[in-house]
């Protein structure tokens, strides 16, 4: 598809429509749906696996995405509906050896933009999952989302948010 950020083997199937004397115009009348299936590939960016083992401190620390990494997958999977050039996520799962993940949200292709929520999980040695107490919000330009968790989604639910990081090895202070 002449994008470098996402590899794999696997299918797309597109409904699309779009009109217009330009890609831009085109792009902005894009409706209709597709949907991705793919195996055995790795998304360019944080190696979010990675950046989850470390969440007990970087809760405190914050993140730094540092030098350019990938997140390997065993299956990616993703239905979107499209309307006036905007993808809104249907669902969207992937799955690794040390990682799974959902996600919900629309991407902007004309405005190279996404807004998406994601609740990733690491799977331990033993097959079990254990995730932040918290979804991540991804938001912004394509090349410079900001990452941050969604600290409204926590505070609907913050007896859930504290049991989440006991599991996680983050103790409380007084």
């Amino acid at each position: 598809l002449g994008q470098d950020w996402l590899s794999g083997k696997g299918s797309l199937l597109a409904n699309l429509s779009g009109s217009g004397q330009t890609q831009e115009e085109i792009l902005s009348t894009l409706k209709g749906t597709a949907s991705l299936s793919l195996a055995n590939g790795a998304t360019a960016g944080p190696n979010v696996a990675a950046l989850l083992g470390e969440a007990s401190q970087r809760i405190v620390d914050g993140w730094t995405l540092g030098q350019p990494s990938s997140t390997a997958f065993t299956s990616l999977a993703a239905d979107f509906t499209m309307a006036d050039g905007i993808a809104t996520i249907g669902s969207l799962k992937l799955a690794g050896k040390d990682l799974s993940l959902t996600a919900t949200g629309d991407i902007d292709l004309l405005r190279r933009a996404i807004d998406l929520r994601i609740d990733p999980k690491l799977i331990a040695g033993d097959g079990t999952a254990s995730g932040l107490p918290v979804k991540i919000v991804v938001k912004g330009s394509w090349a410079a989302p900001r990452i941050y968790p969604d600290v409204a989604g926590l505070l609907l639910n913050p007896q859930q948010g504290f049991a989440a990081l006991k599991t996680m090895g983050v103790t409380s202070g007084n």
